[in-house]
């Protein structure tokens, strides 16, 4: 499942949503004309406060690593992301 919405304003706010068997993610952004700010969440459904992921290795955009844990304590990673041009 993907949703999309858009404000009508100077600033627009944007959602993404997804889910497969294991885990459900999200991207959310405010984008103006020179920037967006946004963050990607990532939940994983069988975890909890005490899950632990060991190497965890998160790549968004370009195969370029946006996360890189040895040790991440929780079912719930946020990753913030922004750019400006």
């Amino acid at each position: 499942m993907m949703s999309f919405l858009i404000g009508c304003s100077h600033n627009n706010y944007m959602k993404f949503s997804g889910n497969s068997d294991h885990w459900e993610d999200q991207y959310s952004a405010t984008i103006d004309s020179h920037s967006e700010n946004g963050k990607y969440i990532f939940h994983y459904k069988k975890g909890d406060d005490t899950t632990i992921f060991k190497n965890l290795k998160i790549v968004v955009n370009n195969g370029e690593p946006s996360l890189n844990d040895e040790e991440h304590k929780g079912a719930t990673i946020q990753i913030p992301s922004s750019c400006n041009g």
